[in-house]
């Protein structure tokens, strides 16, 4: 089992040293003796190097302050989550909570009585991983798991559209179609090729102006007048409902589905992945 490389007993013990001006006043906050605090204290600098005596009084070092700052922060989340009987670790993109699921929030907290504590993740090492390391208890995206330790539902499909910012479209033009992107450069997301899903809607190789690796970059390209692009429509719904970007009407061959994803074996999260997922679908129903 994993441990903590320096003890909680002896966090506090720094925590304790910090806030008292001598040894004496830091054991009896600790309920302790002068003598064994003594012992502890110079076994820690021994150890660790987070005290060294300065004037004859002992200090924290740099590294000691540090861990006297971490410490007290965990101790501010340790009470929060117990004054939460539900605390729900949620990952998603970046894009997804910012455009559905964070907006949502309060319709979360009432479907919990007000009774949860809410951290939304977008995690270094995927969503999958997230899950089986005991990083987050649900994940919400737009298709299935891969792992078959982790069990999922599928809510609804998830709608995409071409979008364009109007700055680039000639104001003469009535109708919105994809000919009117014939000579405007594409901005791609380098896992996505729109030929592929527009079909006979767009010629072959069309004239690309940039290339991103996340979908938060192709929205500021593309409100940008630098290009069109092929984007879930959960991405800009802001921007579409402000007018800062067109959906060009066309047929896009696009088969993914909004997914909910937790452990099969995880019972805590079973108990509550009904509520969840109400709550996913009902936050998705602006799609």
């Amino acid at each position: 089992m994993t441990k903590y490389l320096i003890s909680p007993e002896d966090c506090l013990i720094l925590v304790a040293i910090q806030q008292n001006t001598s040894l004496r006043s830091a054991a009896e906050s600790l309920n302790c003796d002068a003598g064994g605090l003594l012992r502890k204290v110079q076994r820690i600098s021994d150890d660790h190097g987070l005290l060294s005596k300065v004037d004859g009084k002992w200090k924290l070092t740099q590294e000691g302050q540090a861990l006297v700052a971490w410490t007290q922060e965990s101790i501010l989340s340790q009470q929060e989550l117990m004054k939460s009987s539900v605390h729900l670790r949620i990952a998603s993109t970046a894009w997804f909570a910012e455009q559905i699921l964070i907006p949502a929030s309060p319709e979360l907290q009432r479907t919990f009585g007000g009774r949860v504590k809410i951290q939304y993740l977008t995690p270094d090492v995927g969503l999958e991983k997230s899950l089986i390391m005991g990083e987050s208890d649900f994940v919400v995206a737009c298709h299935a798991p891969e792992n078959p330790s982790i069990a999922h539902k599928q809510l609804q499909p998830e709608p995409w559209s071409v979008i364009v910012s109007p700055s680039v479209i000639s104001k003469s033009r009535k109708t919105l179609s994809m000919d009117l992107l014939k000579d405007i450069p594409l901005v791609r997301h380098r896992e996505l090729n729109p030929e592929v899903f527009l079909a006979d809607e767009v010629a072959a190789n069309p004239p690309e102006a940039l290339t991103m690796d996340n979908l938060i970059g192709v929205r500021s390209a593309v409100l940008s007048g630098l290009g069109w692009s092929l984007v879930p429509t959960a991405l800009v719904l802001r921007e579409l409902a402000d007018k800062k970007l067109l959906d060009i009407q066309c047929k896009i061959n696009m088969d993914r589905k909004v997914c909910i994803w937790w452990l099969r074996n995880n019972l805590h999260e079973r108990k509550q992945h009904a509520s969840f997922c109400k709550w996913v679908a009902e936050a998705c129903s602006v799609l």
